[in-house]
């Protein structure tokens, strides 16, 4: 299970973290009262890359790339393996930033970060990001063919086999055309080429081709119908002890996650269980993760 620093909740201490500005080192002593400016001498967040680690965070606070904006502050949190924790909040109150902070991706702030290597964290943006190559590399992506450093050899079977669970049964042999072969070498534009929900699908199948430990998914099921969300997530079975973070804003989300932290307007947090008959209620039509 998880547990909060200041925002633990039922898992220890107050069920809310707090934003106080005084003694904080990231509100300027310099502003007039009332002003909210950062200071921009804060550092960075540090990080931390160890093997069989699965995700602890440090008092981390999140600004704005520009100083201008106090996201969240002094948030403490340790994932256990095999857990799949939801991040909701409004609009503007920092999930997609502290994903990224948790990927590696966003500096800007303090406080540290210990996770899995690169080659154990796989990070699913909203839009993928799709190469101009093969099918295949598509697929294996941030791997490579097998024959390279760092490359990853998978069977022709197992891709194709992938391509089936993801709901893209067709697509190898769409584009194999005159080309022959299976398709898996065709070479496309595959952002033109493929619709977003196509796109985010085929990045769900290179999180079964990679099998990381930890998965970091930015609204990736945002283009997919509910019953095609429910599909691709019910795959993340398959990665055993795989632990993963969510941000998105469809209740449905919830069946998929057994925790969930909300990031609150004035820079707190609250770290929750999910429990089944929340699942259940969330589904119904007037129902909100905000």
């Amino acid at each position: 299970a998880a547990g909060a620093g200041r925002g633990g909740g039922e898992h220890g201490g107050p069920p809310e973290g707090r934003a106080g500005a005084e003694g904080s080192a990231l509100v300027s002593p310099k502003q007039p009262p009332g002003a909210t400016a950062i200071a921009c001498d804060i550092g960075e967040i540090q990080s931390t890359v160890k093997r069989g680690a699965v995700l602890t965070i440090k008092e981390l606070s999140l600004v704005t790339p520009d100083c201008s904006r106090l996201l969240v502050q002094g948030l403490s949190l340790d994932v256990a393996q095999g857990q799949h924790l939801l991040i909701v909040g409004d609009s503007g109150t920092g999930k997609s930033s502290l994903l990224r902070a948790v990927a590696g991706l966003w500096t800007a702030g303090n406080g540290h970060v210990t996770r899995p290597p690169p080659g154990e964290t796989f990070f699913l943006p909203q839009r993928p990001y799709c190469t101009l190559g093969t099918l295949r590399e598509q697929l294996l992506y941030p791997k490579l063919p097998g024959g390279r450093v760092g490359a990853l050899d998978v069977p022709d079977a197992e891709l194709l086999a992938v391509l089936q669970k993801v709901r893209l049964p067709n697509l190898a042999k769409m584009v194999a055309g005159e080309e022959g072969g299976n398709g898996l070498d065709a070479v496309r534009d595959w952002t033109s080429m493929l619709s977003l929900g196509e796109q985010q699908r085929l990045a769900f199948g290179r999180l079964l081709v990679n099998r990381p430990s930890l998965a970091i998914l930015d609204e990736a099921s945002s283009a997919l119908d509910l019953d095609s969300e429910r599909a691709m997530y019910e795959l993340l079975d398959e990665i055993p002890g795989l632990t993963y973070i969510s941000v998105g804003h469809r209740p449905s989300l919830l069946n998929y996650h057994d925790s969930k932290l909300r990031l609150l307007s004035d820079h707190g947090f609250r770290l929750e269980k999910i429990e089944m008959d929340d699942a259940e209620a969330a589904m119904a039509p007037t129902s909100s993760l905000l």
